[in-house]
């Protein structure tokens, strides 16, 4: 705004005294000094001797701003680009960082030893050497770095809104107070986020690749996000995981140095018992739905489940985004023939297994599934490679002699059950094996078990066993187990066990 365009600043506006707007300093606080300075103990009032709205300049108006910039003798741009704006814009910049939103203008909080330091500074006009801290009003910041003092917040009621702005005047209500609060403070290590945002503030970018390429708010806000997975999972208040040390200096230290800190970080998430992939999978979708900077980082997520997970759940963004990575379970299951159980139980780890529909599992690890049923048959056509009844199949299934996929010993048979190709195979070599003998007289299993009384598979068992001396080879019983393996009919009375 030119000079010509005001018509309205007094004409002792020129004869102001002066003080110096530091870089880290409140644009509301410059100004409250400033009417100190000119003999005047309120904003409000020194505003109205200039023709100026004091709230509106406290909200951050454009024009009212403009304004004050001619009559102090500042550029403009320097003095827009330090106002603190409404909700609705939340423009804030201090030491040439743009502050995050997290912003609390009504509670101004101050460091007791910080203004006890400025009182020691005597180049400066007695009455104006306090000035407020723009890092002060940040929500993520409760400690001051610099003395290990936390902040004391300065009370806010309605019959004090009129001068909530006005920090000299807020200084000489709570002076009280605040020198109590130095006495009686509490002293504690400030947070790396803490740290980090002042270093941002002072203009110092050395805080790894991740982080240095954000601007403050964004760095913030990423560390808030990642330490509320971090400590309290996708259930967590981001809000109480900001506020939680832990949770924060976790998240600071992953991102600082990122590589193998970031993923021990997501391993931590990872582990988190039967809440793990669901936590990793907000994760993604709350940085996804970030500004550009801070969602570049969700590839880094999406990479490390790609790598460590197995499974993802039905709402998983990330495989909806990555279809190359992640298939269906059901397409598994449809492409392979088999029970979505089975698949799902071919997947399962030690501690967990994914739910059997809409879930997504990692392409290397549905080949595997795929490969694994494509060389299996059910328990049908295991029976007709056996040459034996699908009863007689499950007896062996039932007392271990064939082990199903995807399905514990104890679950429940089912006529959907399948068995490795090669289990099968397996277990007519061991019964070749043992069939070594030529003595004559000897009957088949299938003769014997009707002898003893007892089932097929229990004679199978007996021979495996070694129960019998002399088991042999009849090629005449083809390829039916029970008729092509023979045993000696001397040796059935002492053999005779528990019928089964």
């Amino acid at each position: 705004m030119a000079k010509s365009d005001i018509c309205d600043i007094p004409r002792f506006a020129k004869g102001l005294l002066r003080v110096p707007f530091f870089e880290d300093e409140l644009l509301t606080s410059f100004v409250s000094r400033m009417a100190r300075a000119n003999g005047r103990l309120s904003m409000n009032a020194f505003c109205s001797d200039l023709g100026l709205k004091a709230d509106a300049i406290a909200t951050g108006n454009g024009r009212e701003i403009a304004k004050l910039a001619v009559i102090f003798g500042y550029p403009e741009e320097e003095l827009i680009s330090r106002r603190l704006v409404g909700d609705t814009d939340r423009v804030a910049r201090s030491g040439g960082e743009r502050l995050p939103p997290r912003l609390d203008k009504l509670h101004l909080r101050v460091c007791p030893d910080c203004l006890s330091d400025d009182e020691q500074e005597k180049s400066r006009m007695p009455g104006t050497r306090q000035y407020a801290r723009a890092v002060w009003l940040l929500a993520d910041v409760g400690t001051c770095t610099r003395h290990g003092l936390e902040l004391t917040a300065l009370p806010y009621s309605s019959l004090q809104r009129k001068k909530s702005y006005d920090f000299c005047l807020l200084v000489d209500d709570f002076r009280g107070r605040i020198q109590q609060h130095a006495r009686t403070g509490n002293r504690r290590i400030p947070t790396l986020l803490e740290t980090f945002i002042m270093d941002r503030l002072a203009g110092k970018r050395a805080h790894g690749g991740i982080l240095d390429n954000l601007d403050l708010d964004a760095g913030i806000e990423l560390c808030r996000i990642l330490g509320s997975a971090v400590v309290g999972g996708r259930r967590s208040k981001m809000a109480e995981a900001g506020e939680d040390p832990n949770a924060v200096n976790l998240a600071f230290r992953a991102l600082r140095h990122g590589g193998f800190e970031l993923e021990l970080a997501l391993k931590r998430i990872a582990n988190e018992r039967g809440n793990g992939i669901e936590t990793l999978d907000w994760l993604y979708r709350e940085l996804r739905n970030r500004e550009p900077p801070i969602r570049r980082l969700s590839c880094l997520v999406a990479d490390f489940v790609g790598r460590h997970c197995t499974f993802l759940y039905q709402a998983s963004e990330i495989a909806a985004a990555d279809r190359e990575t992640w298939l269906p379970i059901s397409k598994v299951a449809a492409e392979s023939s088999a029970s979505l159980v089975i698949v799902a139980n071919l997947l399962a780890t030690d501690d967990t297994s994914p739910p059997v529909a809409r879930s997504f599992i990692r392409r290397d690890q549905a080949e595997r599934v795929i490969s694994s049923l494509a060389k299996s048959c059910i328990v049908a056509q295991a029976a007709t490679m056996l040459g034996c009844s699908s009863m007689d199949c499950r007896l062996m299934i039932k007392y271990g002699l064939l082990q199903r996929i995807g399905k514990r010993m104890e679950a429940p048979l089912h006529s959907s059950d399948r068995v490795s190709i090669s289990e099968i195979e397996n277990l007519k070599a061991k019964v070749r094996k043992r069939a070594s003998s030529r003595k004559p007289g000897m009957t088949s299993m299938h003769r014997a078990a009707a002898m003893m009384k007892i089932s097929r598979v229990r004679v199978l068992q007996m021979v495996l066993d070694g129960e019998f001396a002399n088991v042999g080879f009849d090629a005449s019983g083809g390829s039916a187990i029970f008729r092509s393996v023979v045993v000696d009919t001397s040796e059935l009375n002492i053999s005779a066990r528990d019928p089964r």
